[in-house]
């Protein structure tokens, strides 16, 4: 049976009619998860897109549709896969209908569990309840299933030309076939009496509700997602991305689990053997027809990490897309072209491989488990189409596989620069097996693996996890040594979830390597990789005040971290604040955003009485919550700029800020906050989503000026901004206010010269690729310098996020290299 696109008057009829049953949750969700996972399908099946798409949806079908919500239960379920697949084989011939619409059915089981967090731990449902709803997980539910499926499709339609809108609608509005005759008979065996018109018109409801869904965000009335922007914040910023239930584990998860069902499938059915075994995602339990109750937790926190974690090097091509027309200042775009990659995730500049200036890319879900690319410069301006890249990815002893699945790796998440006695290392995270490894600039090889021997990394499981999230470097004792930080705020601590913890690990232990006392400490392999359980270098833990932990936990602390001269600043996500810590630890003071700011007035209200009552995302415009950036200033003063990426500013509707302070006796000192202009067309610019500090003279950059990103600039399309933090600080100084409100113009008059003559303060510097959908524009930024050039290094780790027919460009992710000045 076939469900068409059918006219709005049409719909309208229906709607009406099957009102009382219509749930418009989470179905676009779903079909965009068929969508990414549709390149690793078995190819026989690649081609019936109409029955996946449709299976993809189906086991929400029965659900509050006449009364067959029991029904609906059964098709979460691994046993009912089971069923399928007996009456599958059954047949003794090929029917590839069924067979796509099953794996569409799998796609949806599996990411189920992990969307609601079923029988599992602080999943993204869980989290969402406890950090923004204060615990009520029936309120959470309802808002992520619905609020979920707008955000995917703004993200989806924004930013997007005539082309791109055509291909996103004729993906949406394609026809569902159903297999009904084998769905009906399936189900009879089950013992359930469904009709052909019971099952038409609940898949068809499903159906309307995606076509709903769809006509709500192509029109220009934005108020359908604008609640759940608004809202929540927080889900923005992590719905793609957390560890256990973002839409990235989860596809991670379904490949994983799928070689579960392709062995059901190129095998016969053992009669004894047990369906839930398909893939440890799935806990046993009753099924019924019951409500979905907050879940139990079951599964234990053990530790799975390997003591031995070798690594990989291959060397893959790159693409290189530069213009035909080879103008001055067009970018070069550098992109795997591997599905579901996000390829720039991370980038890092260092002297790589033989001594030469070279960038590492991180593709943090490259092949399921994460890549970093490494690349001369050179090879990317000498080379027209292909360069050839290191690409170093993990290779544990212990896989995730389908009966033992752990959080995704992720290697590649961070990377920082690691120099230690004038030598250089490139230290690379994995945070979903809470390692660290370290690598060699002059020979290119690993020559560390850093463990955390309490660490879980089992999918769903509580406990000590992703370490990595967090990686920086600085001096924190002053030994004359940088010490390697590693953080999460995600990490379960002293058995409270998600209570969040700094490390720092000792740079002068660490140089000590080649002491055979210290050496001897430690297990070395045949390759000479030293394996380091991170207790043996901690020299110290940062970790929340005891008078700022929250009831239900998920403190979050350390989502971000900077350090001052005497400083290290921490940001907490419960407090939608910035922690001053001495760096030995001590609390010294608590940074927040002002209350009240009039503009070209001197009043101002700037809490630090400490209230430490959880603060949601809609009131803290996630503070803290993607960078601190700091510096100084004369170098006497120190400086830092903090991040509010969701704030609304009067008509500018999540405009973003940044907001500045001075740190000077222990004390923090708001001095200036910092928006685009404030206008209409600026809306939804999330300005703030990225910093770093631009110190290439050549390119109009200074000891204190920065480069800051606005990853939903212009629909999605992405900005990224310069700022003089000291034109602002000396204009503070010379003036009698109490701080200073600045508003960055856009460069209207599209110049070349990206010098800050005519531009107080600041102004925009690089717009995102026009056309191509949301992706991620700054989402990891580099400067680098070429032939006496300035270069912007820009990570584009979404691009693709648009696209739902061509399988290689499903989220594969880019980096743009960018020409600063003439």
């Amino acid at each position: 049976m076939m469900i068409p696109f059918l006219s709005i008057a049409l719909h309208s009829l229906v709607a009406c009619w099957l009102l009382p049953f219509v749930s418009c949750a989470g179905v676009s969700t779903h079909i965009t998860l068929a969508s990414r996972i549709h390149p690793y399908l078995p190819d026989d099946i690649k081609e019936f897109t109409n029955e996946y798409y449709a299976g993809a949806f189906h086991p929400d079908a029965f659900y509050g549709c006449f009364g067959k919500s029991e029904a609906a239960e059964e098709a979460h379920w691994p046993p009912f896969l089971l069923k399928a697949l007996e009456y599958y084989h059954k047949q003794n011939t090929t029917n590839l209908p069924l067979k796509a619409f099953i794996y569409g059915i799998f796609t949806h089981q599996v990411a189920d569990v992990s969307w609601h967090n079923l029988y599992h731990q602080q999943g993204l449902l869980e989290q969402l309840s406890q950090v923004e709803f204060g615990g009520n997980y029936s309120k959470a539910h309802t808002f992520l299933d619905t609020g979920g499926d707008f955000l995917v499709l703004t993200k989806q339609f924004g930013n997007v030309n005539k082309l791109k809108l055509a291909s996103l609608l004729k993906f949406y509005t394609a026809s569902w076939e159903i297999p009904e005759d084998d769905l009906l008979d399936i189900y009879t065996e089950m013992g359930y009496e469904i009709t052909s018109t019971e099952l038409n018109l609940c898949m068809f409801k499903g159906y309307l509700a995606l076509q709903g869904e769809v006509a709500a965000i192509e029109s220009t009335d934005e108020k359908s997602s604008l609640y759940y922007l608004i809202k929540s914040p927080l889900l923005r910023e992590t719905l793609d991305d957390y560890y256990y239930g973002g839409l990235n584990e989860i596809i991670n998860s379904i490949r994983i689990c799928m070689d579960g069902l392709n062995s059901w499938f190129e095998n016969d059915l053992d009669e004894s053997m047990d369906p839930w075994e398909i893939c440890s995602t799935f806990v046993k339990h009753k099924i019924n027809s019951e409500e979905e109750d907050e879940p139990s937790t079951t599964v234990e926190e053990k530790s799975t990490l390997s003591n031995k974690l070798p690594h990989k090097i291959q060397f893959p091509l790159i693409n290189v897309e530069k213009t035909k027309n080879e103008e001055l200042f067009s970018p070069i775009y550098l992109s795997s072209l591997v599905a579901n990659s996000q390829f720039g995730s991370s980038l890092q500049i260092g002297n790589y491989i033989n001594g030469k200036v070279s960038i590492a890319i991180g593709a943090q879900y490259d092949d399921i488990v994460g890549s970093v690319y490494v690349m001369p410069i050179l090879d990317i301006f000498e080379n027209s189409e292909f360069i050839y890249s290191m690409k170093s990815k993990p290779s544990q002893l212990q896989l995730s596989d389908r009966s033992n699945l752990q959080f995704p790796s992720r290697f590649g998440h961070s990377m920082t620069n690691w120099k230690i006695d004038g030598v250089e290392f490139l230290v690379i995270s994995e945070p979903g097996t809470s390692t660290i490894k370290v690598f060699s600039a002059v020979s290119n090889q690993l020559i560390a693996v850093i463990t955390n021997g309490a660490a879980t990394s089992v999918d769903g499981s509580k406990g000590v996890k992703e370490l990595g999230m967090i990686l920086e470097t600085n001096d924190i004792n002053d030994d004359g040594f940088d010490d390697l930080i590693v953080g999460s705020s995600y990490s379960d601590l002293d058995g409270k979830y998600q209570r969040g913890f700094v490390n720092v690990l000792s740079g002068y232990l660490f140089a000590g390597l080649n002491s055979n006392t210290f050496y001897s400490n430690f297990f070395r392999d045949a390759d000479g990789v030293l394996y380091l359980d991170s207790k043996k270098l901690s020299i110290g833990q940062y970790q929340i005040p005891s008078t700022m932990i929250q009831s239900n936990s998920y403190e979050q602390f350390a989502t971000t971290v900077g350090f001052t001269q005497n400083h290290t600043l921490i940001g907490v996500n419960s407090l939608g604040a910035v922690l001053m810590l001495s760096k030995d630890g001590v609390f010294q003071d608590k940074i927040t955003a002002p209350e009240k700011l009039e503009k070209n007035e001197t009043m101002m209200i700037q809490t630090n009485d400490y209230d430490n009552t959880r603060v949601v995302s809609y009131d803290s415009h996630l503070f803290g919550f993607n960078f601190i950036l700091t510096g100084s200033y004369n170098e006497t003063v120190d400086w830092a700029l903090i991040s509010a990426s969701s704030e609304t500013n009067g008509v500018c509707v999540l405009c973003g800020a940044v907001y500045l302070y001075l740190i000077q006796d222990n004390k923090s000192k708001f001095i200036s906050k910092i928006t685009p202009k404030l206008r209409i067309a600026n809306k939804h610019s999330y300005f703030g989503s990225n910093a770093i500090h631009f110190n290439i003279e050549q390119a109009g950059g200074g000891l204190n000026k920065v480069l800051i990103s606005s990853d939903g600039f212009a629909e999605g399309m992405g900005a990224i901004w310069i700022l003089d933090i000291d034109s602002i600080i000396k204009t503070y100084d010379s003036t009698e206010q109490e701080f200073i409100q600045v508003e960055l113009e856009g460069d209207e008059e599209n110049d070349d010269d990206y010098s800050l003559k005519s531009h107080k303060h600041g102004k925009l510097l690089i717009l995102g690729p026009d056309g191509v959908g949301f992706t991620g524009f700054g989402k990891s930024m580099e400067c680098f310098t070429f032939n006496e050039v300035g270069y912007l290094a820009v990570g584009m780790p979404y691009f693709g996020y648009s696209e739902l027919f061509n399988d290689n460009l499903k989220v594969s992710g880019k980096v743009g290299i960018y020409r600063l000045g003439k």
